[in-house]
């Protein structure tokens, strides 16, 4: 975020900082009536659902292909968020979110064929979910700096625990209203988002005046206005040379003393080139494509969400029963709620190890714990590698916009998440499908699990080569300046 200084009479420094706090609670608030209605009757799906698939004749095949619809859906609108952004402030946008989201969820109630049930759940409530998964963490990321990490952690907490809770009313309420009275229901509740949408006001409204007082932050502070200048400078399109025979304060300029201004023709773009800088941001896009903050988000969330689906199934061809595959779920839940918890109350440590270097630690951890689940039959084995398998799940969910943000500008994060997202999207379309052929092919559920493990393992060394390298880099560059400033000195 760009500072601002202000000059008091008596010459004071100031500048302007995120609250980190004050209002900064209420945009908590706001962010968990967003992601609870979105995130909370996800895993109620086949429960809310089954009867009414099996009414109008939906099959599995056609639910695979509606969740990869509903996905491709988020991921566009999550990319096409910076794109609106241009136009519309982020409170507006957000409104048109929650309007959106809610029609998708309205429609549903009425939908009563396969049709009009995939474009109200899939593509209007998917497209509603991708610009508040974007603009959410944008929000966030504005309001709050030294505290980031426990605003996301607290929010997605408590939505974690809402996750929990759902079931337990959606099955309350088909007992009591049915099918289309709990859809009545759900579409009230996320009625509640348009009131989250008018409490995300512009950050600049809440921020904070802060004294400067040590002169290295001055320095420091002025050095990257410099810095800034000189990049836009750099970055001007229409550079200007001005070549003057003879100084002419007067208005008068005579044939000797002509000041000629040669001014550089603006290279022409293509309208293709025209529309695609105005929906993506080409410096963003380059930045993350050569960094393992794109891909491994993105393959990362997919061997996940894949392996959370295939979980119920391969536990089942281990012959266990119903009670016990329940309580694997519920340990998998209970581990993820722990680490969901832990991540509020150690926030400020995490915060100095770094984000990314905690992100690559939680992508381990979901490798070897599902690397121990394959090689014992030992229950008790099984359940604590289980309860590990939702703690690298809280991390890999939870820390994904707190990676984001460490690699770009607060300006830049919303095309970033967008790209993330996009990524993330396009993985699951073409990945999902060709893991699911693997698995039928084979008719093994530890072929797939292996794949996802691969995945994990991938990430997981590129990404600590690219940390190391990064550190190194970083040693390097400092000796360097402290070289220079040392010579310096010396003259």
């Amino acid at each position: 975020m760009s500072v601002k200084e202000n000059v008091t009479a008596n010459q004071k420094k100031y500048k302007l900082v995120p609250p980190d706090g004050g209002f900064g609670y209420l945009i908590i608030v706001s962010s968990i009536l967003h992601y609870s209605s979105i995130a909370s009757f996800v895993g109620c799906f086949g429960l809310i659902y089954n009867d009414f698939m099996k009414e109008i004749g939906i099959t599995s095949t056609r639910v695979n292909l509606l969740l990869g619809i509903t996905a491709l859906c988020i991921a566009a609108g999550a990319f096409f968020t910076n794109s609106f952004l241009k136009i519309m402030s982020k409170r507006k946008l957000a409104l048109v979110a929650a309007i959106t989201f809610d029609l998708g969820t309205l429609g549903t109630v009425f939908a009563k064929s396969e049709g009009w049930f995939f474009f109200y759940q899939a593509i209007v409530q998917g497209l509603g979910s991708g610009f508040f998964y974007s603009l959410v963490p944008t929000i966030l990321n504005d309001y709050f700096v030294t505290k980031r990490l426990f605003a996301f952690s607290f929010v997605q907490t408590i939505t974690a625990i809402c996750a929990m809770i759902a079931p337990m009313f959606v099955k309350w309420s088909l007992d009591t209203y049915g099918y289309r009275g709990t859809l009545l229901f759900i579409a009230g509740l996320s009625i509640h988002n348009i009131i989250a949408a008018v409490l995300m006001q512009p950050v600049e409204w809440h921020m904070k005046r802060v004294e400067i007082v040590d002169k290295n932050e001055m320095q420091i502070l002025l050095l990257e206005e410099k810095k800034e200048r000189k990049e836009k400078e750099a970055n001007a399109e229409v550079p200007t040379v001005k070549l003057t025979d003879v100084e002419c304060p007067t208005a008068a300029v005579s044939d000797n003393e002509k000041v000629y201004d040669f001014t550089k023709p603006p290279k022409k773009k293509s309208c293709l080139r025209r529309v695609i800088e105005s929906i993506i941001d080409l410096s963003v896009t380059k930045q993350l494509l050569l960094s393992c903050v794109s891909y491994g988000p993105a393959l990362c969330g997919y061997a996940d969400g894949g392996y959370s689906l295939i979980l119920p199934q391969a536990l089942y061809a281990k012959e266990w029963d119903q009670y016990n595959v329940a309580l694997a779920l519920s340990f998998v839940a209970f581990g993820d709620l722990v680490t969901r918890f832990l991540l509020i109350f150690t926030s400020k440590c995490l915060l100095k190890l770094g984000s990314q270097e905690v992100y690559v630690i939680g992508i381990a951890v979901a490798f070897l714990s599902r690397f121990a689940m394959m090689w014992t039959q030992n229950k008790i084995l099984i359940l604590i590698c289980l309860s590990l398998t939702g703690a690298a799940h809280c991390i890999i969910c939870v820390l994904i916009p707190m990676v984001v943000s460490d690699v770009v500008s607060p300006e830049k994060f919303t095309s970033a998440m967008g790209v993330v997202m996009m990524l993330t999207g396009v993985t699951f379309i073409i990945l999902g499908p060709a893991i699911g052929a693997i698995r039928d092919l084979t008719n093994s559920y530890a072929v797939a699990n292996y794949i996802f493990m691969s995945c994990y393992a991938i990430i997981v060394l590129f990404w600590s080569i690219e940390l190391v390298y990064k550190k190194n880099k970083h040693k390097r560059v400092q000796r360097e300046i402290a070289l220079k400033t040392l010579r310096a000195n010396k003259k």
